[in-house]
């Protein structure tokens, strides 16, 4: 017995190494990698006694199992190559150009010859005109080193900045005036943020961006950033601006939760000009062009469903006097109720923002519950919300400006439901605005009442409804969309209406595809209008690290 299987074991060593040697034979001819043939060493650590093999045999083998090994790339190699990619662009609207991304540089230039094009196509333009033709540009250029350091993260960014975060803030801190319940969030707590610039962006000034900080999520202390930026003068409705802003995020572990205390603060320099006019009398008090200073100090504070922020900006007006403006907004996030409340209070009597946008003294009031519930895969949303905002006039203070808004209170009241599956999604919202005189103001002698005449009145908005459904294959995405809304007038005795249907099909093999067309038309009157056609295609191709995407749009208007 013991003599079958020793001859049996020598036959299957045998023919282990028999078959090892062609396989090598065959990899050198074909010339394989040599990490096909790195067989794990536990199969070959076998029994003295079933290794009595031939000498020739056992060099043999030793020689083709003893392969040296294949160069293995570095983190940072790999860091590289999987970050590292050049983007070209080019659409129907004579945009074109070049992003370039890689672990620590990321950089973008685009052209927009539209005008240089139509110029130059027409020979009858005066010599003026084709002076006026010339390519419009935008770039930018960011260089980090989050890649690296994620800790101590650095950053620049050079070109045709777009900014955002506090600047937005600052520029127009209103709460704003929505149509549905859900589109109804309160803001949240930022400082100066900046991106590179798009093919949209060729009338953004040239700008300047720096921050650096601390991040680290397994601190008390999560998160500290402190930016510069600077901008310059691109046109008579664009400052020249200058400033810094500083964010810090704070976790402290409770119980078993964590309370999440966020701040920022920013100040910024921005210049304005001067209001001169050739009227003999001018709508506000006479100033000469200069710099103002602007600040906002944002702080929140969430823990729980439980969250609140509150925020103070201030603004210096050409007359060295300062003003506020106040705003706080909380949210309670449940598992099935969702309350929001904000509230803003704006007591001087006009202040100008950077943006030169005016906000008068006012306060105003905004809320919105919403109810989410899932039903047998049915994920079903329904909500109510509304606003108001209150005007008010002051007699007692030197007037910055002699324009008076109409004094009243303004609302909106709206509702929205939502029924969604995984293919079908179902949207509808109502709305109603007016607006009424304040009570106090009817019994006001000082108060002209032709301003409060006519002030009671009821309109709706809008109504909307939207059905879209969705398929999915294996490498395409189509979806149908069927929409409609009505604006109704005076009493619903005239109606205007809109509708639209879309096709959208998208792909996400390479090459990438996204599309969609539609047609839409209005009724008004008893009369179809507004009939057009449009449509988007867009569409990438991938070759290892190159991206090459373009885009085509077009809009047909039809004879009515």
């Amino acid at each position: 017995m013991n003599k079958y299987i020793l001859k049996s074991s020598f036959l299957l060593i045998f023919s282990f190494c028999s078959g090892t040697k062609a396989i090598a034979e065959s990899a050198e001819n074909l010339q394989l990698p040599a990490a096909y043939l790195q067989l794990p060493a536990a199969y070959l650590q076998l029994p003295a006694a079933y290794l009595q093999l031939p000498a020739a045999v056992q060099q043999t083998s030793a020689q083709y199992l003893q392969l040296p090994s294949s160069p293995l790339l570095s983190s940072e190699e790999k860091l590289f190559i999987n970050k590292t990619f050049l983007e070209f662009y080019a659409d129907s609207d004579f945009n074109s150009g070049i992003k370039f991304k890689s672990p620590f540089l990321n950089s973008s230039l685009y052209v927009n010859y539209k005008d240089f094009v139509k110029t130059k196509q027409n020979d009858s333009q005066t010599a003026a005109k084709e002076e006026k033709a010339e390519l419009h540009n935008t770039y930018g250029f960011h260089l980090f080193t989050d890649s690296f350091c994620s800790i101590l993260p650095c950053q620049i960014k050079f070109g045709k900045l777009n900014f955002s975060g506090s600047l937005s803030k600052i520029n127009n801190p209103l709460i704003s005036n929505f149509s549905s319940p859900f589109s109804f969030s309160p803001m949240s707590v930022s400082g100066v943020s900046a991106s590179l610039p798009s093919y949209s962006s060729y009338t953004k000034p040239l700008g300047i961006f720096l921050e650096g900080g601390y991040k680290n999520k397994n601190t008390i202390l999560q998160r500290l950033l402190l930016n510069y930026w600077t901008t310059e003068k691109k046109a008579e409705n664009t400052s020249q601006s200058e400033g810094f802003s500083s964010t810090a995020d704070f976790s402290f572990p409770f119980k078993t939760d964590k309370l999440k205390i966020s701040a920022a603060v920013t100040a910024g320099i921005f210049s304005y000009e001067e209001n001169s006019s050739t009227k003999w009398f001018l709508p506000e008090a006479y100033y000469s062009s200069g710099k103002n200073l602007c600040t906002s100090i944002q702080f929140s504070i969430q823990f729980k469903k439980l969250y609140f922020c509150f925020l103070d900006n201030t603004y210096q007006n050409p007359f060295n006097e300062f003003n506020s403006i106040f705003r706080s907004d909380f949210k309670y996030n449940g598992k099935h109720f969702t309350f929001c409340l904000d509230g803003l209070y704006s007591p001087a009597q006009i202040i100008k923002t950077p943006s030169e946008k005016k906000i008068t003294r006012q306060s105003q009031l905004a809320a919105s519950l919403q109810y989410k519930t899932m039903i047998k895969k049915i994920f079903i949303k329904t909500g109510v919300g509304g606003n108001s905002t209150f005007y008010f006039q002051d007699q007692n203070r030197f007037p910055f400006s002699t324009e008076e808004k109409e004094l009243c209170t303004e609302w909106k009241l709206c509702y929205g439901l939502s029924i969604s599956s995984a293919k079908t999604s179902v949207n509808f919202t109502a709305s109603i605005n007016g607006n009424a005189p304040l009570p106090f103001l009817e019994n006001n002698t000082n108060i002209n009442s032709a301003k409060i005449k006519n002030q009671n009145k009821i309109e709706i908005s809008g109504i909307n409804a939207q059905i879209k459904n969705n398929y999915y294959f294996s490498k395409i995405s189509p979806a149908i969309l069927f929409s409609a809304a009505l604006t109704p007038k005076e009493d619903f005795s005239k109606i205007t209406s809109s509708y639209k249907t879309a096709l959208y099909l998208s792909s996400s093999t390479n090459p990438q595809f996204s599309g969609n067309t539609s047609f839409s038309f209005s009724v008004k009157d008893e009369k179809i209008t507004s009939k057009k056609i449009s449509g988007t295609l867009t569409a990438g191709l991938k070759i290892r690290q190159i991206n090459i995407k373009g885009k085509i749009s077009f809009e047909i208007k039809l004879v009515e």
